[in-house]
């Protein structure tokens, strides 16, 4: 954005819902922006599929720019969004879920249209999760089945990671994970315990 203020229309409207989908953090790094320029009176649309915030932090911001009178969109696919370039500007006609029975399009003539750069993950990845005995997330990036960042699954013990979809939040709970992970390996090593059982048939995809 800069700090040039007076060179940022007054109506900015960010795409955030083509694919592949924008990363936690580009979408928390969109959202904070939309917020600095709506506090300036500027009117901001975000147009979403998903509305992606991580953590506290994410929901504050979200509930931030709500107050500050920034506009959510929902589609259901890109194709939704038509837009028509007018000399230096972006004409947007989107179908609106909640509006769309309505047969209405919501018009938008915006001074600046943002679409956010996007990640695609390179095809070595699926080999690295192969190698890793990990998964992948909606992001084709790799990711634990514990979506709260557990072991990554590994046949080596003791294999975290984190990945370049998490943003401060995530690696916050990994830290937290793994600590409790060591503390918890270090109890069981010490003490016995008899009268636990466990349902292997029905934990077996957990094990």
């Amino acid at each position: 954005v800069g700090t040039d203020l007076q060179r940022i229309p007054s109506t900015v409207v960010f795409r955030m819902d083509l694919d592949p989908l924008p990363l936690k953090t580009v979408f928390r790094n969109a959202l904070k922006t939309a917020v600095m320029l709506a506090e300036t009176g500027r009117d901001i649309y975000f147009i979403i599929r998903h509305m992606l915030v991580n953590g506290l932090t994410g929901q504050q911001w979200y509930d931030r720019a709500r107050k500050a009178g920034i506009r959510f969109l929902r589609i259901s696919a890109p194709e939704d969004v038509t837009v028509t370039q007018s000399q230096d500007r972006a004409m947007l006609s989107i179908k609106e879920t909640s509006l769309s029975g309505m047969g209405i399009q919501v018009q938008i003539d915006a001074g600046c249209l943002v679409v956010p750069e996007r990640y695609e993950p390179k095809n070595e990845m699926a080999d690295l999760a192969s190698i890793l005995a990990a998964d992948h997330n909606f992001s084709g990036v790799l990711a634990s089945s514990n979506i709260w960042m557990g072991p990554a699954g590994s046949q080596r013990r003791g294999l975290y990671f984190v990945n370049s979809e998490d943003d401060e939040t995530d690696v916050s709970l990994a830290m937290e994970t793994v600590f409790l992970d060591i503390a918890d390996t270090a109890v069981s090593q010490t003490e016995a315990v008899s009268d636990v059982s466990i349902n292997k048939k029905r934990c077996q995809g957990c094990l």
